[in-house]
C-alpha cells in the first residue's frame, strides 16, 4: 500500500472525527455515539482499515441510526435543521459531505484491495503455486473398495462411507481412475 493512500485514509478518518465532534459540540449532545460504538473495538494500528468496516453501512443505515438515537433520547428532529455555518445545515453536512466521503473512501479501498488480491493471485500462479483448497488424496484402500463397487458388492454411498469421504468425491475418484485406466490402454 502506498504512503499517499495511507495518509489520505488517515486524513479522511481525522476529518470525519472532527466533523462528528463539531456536530456534537454544536448540539451539546452525543448524537453520533451509536454510529461509532462499533468502532471502539478497533485498535489504533488497524484504524487505517476503517473504511472496509464502514463499507457495510450504507447511507440509509447511518441516517436511520442517527434518527433512532435522536428519538430514543427525545431530541427534537427539528434540531437536525440547524445550520453549522451560513448555508450549511446538519443534514447536508451529514448526507452530502461525510457520507459521500465515506462512500468514496470505502469504494477506493475496496478497489485497491481487489487489485492487490488479483496481483497476488497472478504472481502465485506465475510462480507455479496452486490456488485454492488442495484436493483430497485417495487412500491406499481405494483400489480395493473400487473393485468391490465394480463387482456390485457395495453401493457408491457405502463405498464413500467406508472411505470416509463424500459420495461426490468417491465418484470423482472413480471417474479419474477410469480415465487413467483408459489412457494406459
Amino acid at each position: 500500500m502506498c504512503y499517499d493512500y495511507n495518509k489520505k485514509m488517515e486524513l479522511t478518518w481525522f476529518s470525519i472525527c472532527k466533523i462528528c465532534e463539531l456536530l456534537e459540540r454544536f448540539y451539546q449532545r452525543r448524537l453520533f455515539r451509536v454510529i461509532w460504538r462499533d468502532f471502539e473495538k478497533v485498535k489504533e494500528r488497524v484504524r487505517r482499515m476503517l473504511f472496509t468496516v464502514l463499507n457495510r453501512y450504507d447511507q440509509l443505515d447511518i441516517e436511520e441510526k442517527i434518527l433512532d438515537y435522536a428519538r430514543k433520547k427525545n431530541i427534537a428532529l427539528v434540531d437536525f435543521e440547524h445550520e453549522l455555518a451560513p448555508g450549511i445545515s446538519v443534514t447536508t453536512a451529514i448526507g452530502d459531505v461525510v457520507l459521500s466521503l465515506i462512500e468514496q473512501a470505502a469504494e477506493e479501498d475496496k478497489q485497491d484491495f481487489k487489485e492487490r488480491q488479483r496481483a497476488g493471485i497472478d504472481r502465485a500462479r506465475a510462480s507455479g503455486q496452486t490456488i485454492g483448497r488442495p484436493s483430497q488424496k485417495q487412500p491406499k484402500r481405494f483400489q480395493k473398495i473400487c473393485q468391490m463397487y465394480r463387482d456390485k458388492r457395495v453401493t457408491g454411498r457405502e463405498a464413500a462411507k467406508i472411505l470416509g469421504v463424500a459420495q461426490s468425491t468417491f465418484y470423482r475418484w472413480l471417474r479419474e481412475d477410469e480415465q487413467m485406466r483408459s489412457e494406459q490402454r
